[in-house]
């Protein structure tokens, strides 16, 4: 089994998901390790690993439902039910971060980490020398995760703890280093479609105006007629309504308000409104130079109120000091030509993995439909 996975907290910056990253040295979801409470040392024992737990349990909103002296533990997510299991003999979610941590022989950011396992529809599955992160996408008619944070340190652990993860749900992994594509494909997994990456550079004007006429987009997009009010925290009202065009990952107002309790990237809400009526809702995080749009729901069948919705996203970007680019990923085609016609160019694409045949390019997901947000 391959020891590197797909979406490993700490792995170092890949040329496939360079688009993730902005060229600056501080970036925070790159530094993995920087600011974060140190893991526990060399031969600390699991007894002593498991009474920092309920601190740990306690900051990142977790409450435990069974003894820590049992060979199997249940987290669960307060308030909504969604739970982790820790087969085997593990005894805490801090073997999770040893196991990361040996496989991947670097530091990581346990905020962070908590914060990923904690998220709602998140299930931790750990064994003694295996661990991975399943993701509830709650798409009509299939009972679909994803996988990520995977990673062994024993040679067919990752595999097994992998198909017992999966079993039963329709899968649909996003990305992955060389590893653990090879992994998959021993795991009958086959490539059913992409997430295309769309980059608009907004500053300085010179480099604009060269890629711009390189790739033959128009400079300054669209006016935006749509308005993206700034929201601390999203209301059902927000982020209700469907879309004929395309499915999506069911959203509730505790999701996507867990995207804004992010430890890293100043994440952002916005509710998106015409004149008649709101449209959605979008979410941005800042690293650096570089703003991402994170995650972006448009209940219209219109592609105009899509293009609109993007335009006044941009538009809160370029407001922005010291913003050179904004980027975004799609997989539908409202979202892709919505880019496009605001101005972004392709510059890239991230596989996605399944057992069973789907349409991807008729699926919306985004960023936040896994972790390639905080990468």
């Amino acid at each position: 089994m391959a020891r590197r996975a797909a979406g490993v907290v700490g792995v170092p910056v890949r040329p496939r998901l360079a688009w993730l990253f902005p060229d600056c040295s501080n970036h925070p979801a790159a530094a993995w390790g920087c600011g974060c409470p140190s893991l526990p040392k060399e031969g600390q024992s699991a007894a002593n690993i498991s009474n920092c737990l309920p601190k740990l349990l306690k900051d990142s909103g977790l409450r435990s439902s069974g003894n820590l002296d049992q060979p199997a533990t249940t987290y669960h997510h307060a308030g909504n039910g969604h739970g982790m299991s820790l087969p085997g003999r593990a005894l805490s979610v801090i073997g999770a971060l040893r196991i990361l941590e040996t496989a991947f022989r670097t530091s990581f950011n346990e905020e962070l980490f908590h914060w990923k396992v904690s998220r709602p529809g998140a299930r931790l599955h750990l064994a003694e020398h295996a661990t991975l992160t399943t993701l509830e996408l709650p798409i009509p008619g299939m009972d679909a995760v994803t996988v990520y944070d995977w990673a062994s340190t024993a040679r067919g652990a990752g595999r097994d703890l992998y198909r017992q993860a999966i079993a039963g749900h329709t899968l649909i992994s996003i990305g992955g280093t060389a590893d653990s594509c090879r992994a998959k494909a021993k795991l009958g997994l086959q490539v059913v479609g992409s997430m295309y990456i769309y980059t608009r550079i907004l500053r300085p004007r010179l480099a604009r105006y060269v890629w711009d006429s390189v790739r033959g987009t128009r400079a300054s997009g669209l006016p935006p007629r749509v308005q993206a009010e700034p929201v601390e925290q999203f209301g059902i009202n927000d982020i209700s309504g469907e879309c004929v065009q395309c499915l999506w990952p069911q959203r509730t107002a505790e999701w996507v308000n867990s995207l804004l309790k992010c430890p890293v990237g100043s994440p952002r809400g916005f509710v998106l409104r015409n004149t008649q009526r709101a449209l959605g809702y979008g979410v941005l995080m800042q690293f650096g130079q570089l703003c991402r749009i994170v995650d972006l729901r448009v209940a219209s069948g219109d592609q105009a109120d899509w293009d609109q919705a993007i335009a006044a996203l941009v538009a809160v970007v370029e407001r922005q000091p010291g913003t050179r680019m904004v980027r975004s990923a799609a997989t539908c085609r409202s979202m892709a030509s919505a880019l496009t016609a605001n101005g972004f160019w392709k510059g890239g694409r991230i596989r996605i993995y399944s057992k069973d045949a789907l349409d991807v390019s008729n699926i919306h997901l985004t960023a936040s439909d896994g972790d390639l947000l905080v990468l």
